[in-house]
């Protein structure tokens, strides 16, 4: 089991009914609990006992069906018929990461059953390529030089974003701090800056009114999400985009934000809200109100393989997470699929999510 920094794997397999010519085809998911290693069992138990169970017998090319199917769970059935959402109280929370698990697994089945990339499963690349940014930035002032510039350094990024909020103290230190990056990275780069929710709302207003001098991209979860009634002030009294998402459950959680006007950037988190499935459909939403997309990626090879695909094929995506700190999920579990190079990210034309996992790296991290 997993926390965090190490998310829950899973995988699927389809049988032998007909798919990639008699062959069995496996799929490969992952989602993230939140860094509650008890929560890592709790999705562990849902997906065998519970979830997986019902997948049995059905075709793992109806991904939107099954998709219903287990969001809506013992009202699936009355959910098909009226053409709504059924859900029980399960519908956020632990079992909609087990839910982007599987939905993701699936999806690497039916690339590898057609022979396609996800990418072009979607729809197609609306971008061939998508620059980057480090993401990172803990250090107190006095250590931030050397840390961002080993980011842009070791990635060819042009763009980065460093952590602010409670763990400064004051927001006279985030303040302090993100001038700071300013003056190292120079005026050609971006800036960004991730609070995870602690501000609060005076906070959030004053350091988005004081931030203006650093000229940043967007100011990331600036409140918690129990509090999105106050995020409008915040974005009112800000002279950068506001940014949130990561998480956020499904479809559903991110509706507030359009209808309160809230944000200018959706984050969404594919083993959080629901998969590719639901990111595509968030993605929708964002796009008829002119809202960019960039999704969290702060995970294993398997989720930042679909976060990828998800991306290239998304048109308002123009710029893509890339975890400046070492994590061996994402540095040792697989390889292929796509890549970082000069600040850009790529993906390759392999079928499904286009990754062969280091079966001897899996085993160690699973014993």
């Amino acid at each position: 089991m997993h926390t965090d920094q190490a998310p829950q794997l899973g995988g699927v397999e389809a049988g032998q009914d007909g798919f990639a010519a008699g062959r069995a085809v496996g799929g490969f998911g992952e989602t993230r609990a939140g860094g509650l290693p008890a929560a890592d069992k709790s999705i562990a138990a849902i997906i065998n006992e519970e979830l997986g169970l019902r997948l049995i017998g059905r075709d793992p090319l109806d991904i939107t069906a099954i998709w219903e199917s287990l969001y809506n769970g013992q009202r699936a059935d009355m959910a098909a018929k009226a053409g709504r959402a059924f859900p029980s109280i399960a519908r956020r929370g632990l079992s909609v990461c087990a839910m982007s698990a599987i939905d993701i697994a699936l999806w690497d089945i039916l690339g590898k059953v057609c022979g396609q990339p996800v990418w072009r499963l979607l729809g197609g690349k609306a971008k061939d390529t998508l620059p980057i940014y480090a993401s990172g930035g803990w250090s107190d002032a006095a250590g931030l030089e050397r840390e961002v510039t080993s980011y842009l350094r070791s990635t060819g990024a042009r763009a980065v974003k460093i952590r602010v909020g409670a763990r400064d103290g004051t927001v006279d230190t985030s303040i302090e701090r993100v001038n700071e990056a300013r003056r190292i990275v120079g005026r050609d780069i971006d800036l960004m800056v991730d609070a995870h929710g602690t501000y609060s709302a005076a906070e959030a207003k004053r350091f988005g009114r004081e931030a203006r001098e650093a000229r940043l991209r967007w100011f990331e979860e600036p409140l918690s999400g129990d509090n999105k009634g106050a995020l409008p002030d915040v974005r009112a009294a800000s002279f950068c985009a506001i940014a949130a998402g990561e998480n956020d459950f499904t479809r559903f959680d991110f509706l507030p934000y359009v209808d309160a006007m809230s944000l200018d950037v959706f984050q969404p988190d594919l083993g959080v809200c629901g998969g590719i499935t639901e990111a595509m459909r968030i993605a929708g939403l964002a796009s008829a109100f002119q809202i960019e997309i960039s999704p969290h990626v702060w995970s294993g090879t398997v989720m930042a393989a679909a976060s990828a695909h998800f991306a290239l094929a998304c048109p308002q995506t123009t710029i893509f997470e890339v975890s400046a700190a070492s994590n061996p999920m994402l540095e040792q579990l697989g390889r292929g699929g796509f890549e970082f190079s000069n600040g850009i990210m790529s993906i390759s034309d392999g079928p499904g999510l286009g990754l062969v996992l280091d079966e001897d790296f899996v085993a160690r991290c699973a014993t």
